[in-house]
């Protein structure tokens, strides 16, 4: 879905998903700044803060970096909730990035160090309680840089509920507390 090897199949893909959450929210059709949408996916492809770059990044990576440019830029100028909606506190642009994220992990190959390719092929599940939080964090003002990490790693703990099979070897950690 986005990080293809044209950037036009992101764009397209990208404007193919908002449009099937406009009209499933109801709006319709949804404004799009889609010069901002193509600084979404240029700065995505150019400042991924990760050492090996877009190629070697992780599909978590990937989406958290997607994610938060998407709402760092904002390109959405239609609001695709209102009044009692249960996401209409929520900014539109947080809604559709994080669905676009989850989508992207959806059927992704992971290349695992010594373990080959595992693919994420369980449905994605999150509480109602846990997508709401993670649609605040997403709403508020962010820079990407400094919350890339912490995103990648919460997508990554995500698909692990549901796909048991991708998940790197366990370790338990117990600091040791006293010397």
């Amino acid at each position: 879905m986005i990080f293809n090897e044209n950037p036009f199949d992101d764009i397209k893909n990208i404007l193919d998903h908002i449009d099937s959450l406009a009209e499933a929210s109801s709006l319709g059709k949804a404004e799009i700044d889609t010069d901002q949408l193509w600084e979404v996916i240029t700065s995505c492809r150019r400042d991924i803060p990760y050492e090996h770059g877009e190629d070697g990044a992780s599909s978590f990576k990937k989406a958290a970096w997607f994610m938060l440019w998407f709402v760092n830029i904002s390109p959405i100028v239609t609001r695709f909730y209102s009044g009692e909606h249960s996401l209409a506190k929520f900014k539109s642009n947080a809604v559709v990035a994080f669905d676009i994220g989850l989508a992207a992990l959806e059927n992704s190959v992971l290349h695992t160090e010594g373990e080959g390719e595992k693919t994420i092929s369980n449905p994605i599940s999150i509480s109602d309680h846990a997508y709401k939080d993670a649609l605040e964090a997403l709403s508020k003002p962010l820079r990407p840089e400094d919350q890339f990490r912490a995103w990648s790693l919460f997508l990554e703990q995500l698909v692990y509920k549901t796909n048991r099979h991708c998940e790197y070897p366990e370790l338990s950690y117990y600091p040791d507390l006293m010397d």
